[in-house]
């Protein structure tokens, strides 16, 4: 891990502690507000977002462009896996601000991988490893890019 992530996770922390209302790092002007995604998460189970999509193995949806460019992780972004009737190739929408339709799972209650150590989880059928370490997962049925 680099050292700026480090300092941008040690900035995301003091940020969820309400000691900041957003987190900076010293080589890159830029300022990251808080996010709505948890709010947004918390209140239902399918859901319509915008956001900032990256892909690295695993589909992670940003609120901002600055959080993504930051790879700060949860309540700055979700993870999610694409409905395979979808057939997007993610990588196409890297970097791409996209509206999705997702429904939204908590993590903690998904299927462990059988056998797998360590504990992976599944969703519908396929192991989401979280990356944003966020308490909730969203399996997106819908995707399009925004302009």
């Amino acid at each position: 891990m680099t050292a700026r992530t480090h300092l941008c996770r040690l900035a995301c922390a003091v940020a969820l502690t309400g000691c900041a209302a957003h987190a900076t790092v010293a080589e890159t002007p830029k300022t990251v507000e808080r996010p709505g995604i948890d709010r947004l998460l918390r209140r239902q189970s399918e859901v319509d977002m915008s956001g900032w999509l990256s892909f690295q193995g695993e589909i992670v949806i940003y609120d901002s462009l600055p959080a993504l460019d930051l790879d700060l992780v949860y309540p700055y972004c979700v993870s999610g896996l694409l409905a395979p009737d979808l057939n997007i190739p993610a990588k196409r929408l890297d970097r791409k601000k996209v509206s999705v339709h997702a429904q939204r799972f908590e993590y903690t209650s998904l299927q462990d991988e059988p056998g797998a150590m360590p504990t992976r989880k599944l969703l519908k059928g396929r192991i989401i490893a979280n990356g944003c370490q966020g308490r909730y997962v969203l399996y997106i049925t819908k995707i399009s890019t925004e302009k």
